[in-house]
């Protein structure tokens, strides 16, 4: 169990880091989570490794890729996207009781922890004991049959853990009804097929020394052996660091996504816009085709079931009534942050580009920038950098919009650091104007 608690931490850590752009129809879901476009530091990588090489090798050709389309020729009303007022609802404020429940959480799912119970002294129904044990045949102790500081589960005969195996037959027995401190022999015999043909048929006595019954850990049991062995640190009040950090980092990841989400719902609601009816099937096509590679092996005659399994019962006709409008949305956001971009005079930036496009290979989205291009051009690299370079200027239009929005944060109204520092500057100047 060593050091798997934190290693399931950076794993995770890292997964939030990932970034991410370009077209959510390519990501390999139903489209209730589509349909908007990620900002670089804020999107989670979703898209399916190399789905464009594999397109590419099944013969399939992009119906969408032979547009070329500009957000001036369909966005007929622009809203006012200066100051828009939008509220996030989420709880992001990260607390000693919210890191405790955290770590509860790890420790049920990531590994068997076990503690002293301090109220029992007698072996019942469903304990868990800690043993010492030696097993010997013809009173000669034989290797690998002597182990101390196991955890055994009683009634199940098994070892307690994530890779817990079972005993032989009989192995545990001898542990029903046992007290704290009892020393115990018990009695087996190896089956005739064991893999140990030295052992195989014989009989074996073991003697058991009870250390104790034990309880599932939880928070509270933690100490510094724990958090040593489990999150590489020497105390628990660091280890509770490392959980606050992570836990303030995708708190801090949660409210840019919230952000995000809410401010291209306004922007969504409040602009006007078209969308051709030929690249909207087209994009259609495309999705439907990547959502089967990715979760159909490319078999169309298994996706029906596969949205029944996965999905609530969910029939091909009720899917693609979502993808269509999760497409649509993403569609209209391309749009909208299209002709914001060309409307703020958004330059690109082939220096700030390469790192973004590193980022997202760093953080393990893809294999290099390369398969990075094929996935978005459904194999076609050129067609993919020329797409992905537009989502990158359509990602800095919507940060630009962000970093002028009014957020309310339950309710309580919060500006991005930039508006309030700059109301500060402002305060200042007019009480300086004042005494003058």
């Amino acid at each position: 169990m060593k050091n798997k608690i934190v290693a399931a931490i950076l794993t995770s850590a890292m997964l939030i880091s990932m970034t991410a752009c370009g077209d959510a129809a390519k990501n390999g879901q139903t489209g209730e989570e589509t349909g908007q476009t990620q900002a670089p530091a804020e999107s989670g990588a979703n898209e399916p490794e190399d789905s464009g090489t594999e397109a590419q090798a099944s013969g399939y050709v992009s119906e969408s890729r032979v547009f070329d389309l500009h957000g001036k020729d369909y966005v007929t009303e622009l809203c006012d996207y200066n100051k828009i007022p939008v509220t996030i609802t989420g709880d992001y404020e990260v607390t000693q009781e919210k890191a405790e429940v955290y770590l509860n959480q790890l420790i049920a799912s990531y590994g068997s922890f076990y503690v002293p119970d301090e109220s029992k002294t007698k072996v019942g129904a469903g304990d868990v004991v800690n043993v010492d044990y030696v097993g010997k045949v013809d009173g000669v102790a034989f290797e690998g049959g002597s182990a101390e500081d196991q955890v055994i589960d009683v009634d199940n005969n098994c070892s307690v853990g994530q890779f817990g195996g079972g005993y032989i037959p009989g192995f545990t027995d001898a542990l029903k009804n046992a007290k704290k401190g009892d020393v115990i022999d018990g009695n087996v015999t190896f089956p005739e097929d064991y893999n140990n043909a030295d052992l195989a048929g014989k009989e074996a006595v073991f003697t058991f020394t009870v250390n104790a019954i034990m309880r599932p850990m939880t928070a509270a049991d933690a100490d510094d052996a724990f958090a040593k062995e489990q999150f590489n640190v020497d105390t628990v009040e660091e280890m509770y660091q490392v959980l606050n950090d992570y836990l303030k980092g995708t708190a801090q990841m949660a409210k840019q996504s919230d952000t995000t989400g809410a401010i291209q719902d306004y922007l969504l609601e409040n602009c006007k816009y078209d969308i051709p009816e030929d690249y909207m099937e087209a994009r259609l096509k495309d999705y439907r085709y990547n959502f089967i590679l990715a979760n159909c092996q490319g078999d169309e005659s298994k996706l029906e079931s596969f949205l029944m399994t996965n999905y609530n019962g969910t029939s091909i006709d009720e899917a693609e009534e979502i993808w269509r409008k999760s497409i649509q949305e993403q569609i209209g956001m391309e749009f909208i942050l299209d002709v914001v971009a060309e409307k703020e005079n958004i330059e690109f930036n082939e220096e700030d580009y390469n790192e973004y496009l590193e980022s997202m290979v760093s953080g393990g989205a893809y294999e290099s920038v390369d398969k990075l291009y094929e996935t978005y051009g459904y194999g076609d690299v050129e067609y993919g950098k020329a797409y992905t370079k537009k989502i990158y200027l359509e990602n800095l239009a919507l940060n630009k919009i962000k970093e002028t929005a009014i957020i309310t944060e339950n309710e309580n109204t919060v500006q991005e650091s930039e508006q309030q520092d700059s109301a500060e500057q402002d305060g200042e100047q007019q009480d300086h104007t004042e005494q003058e």
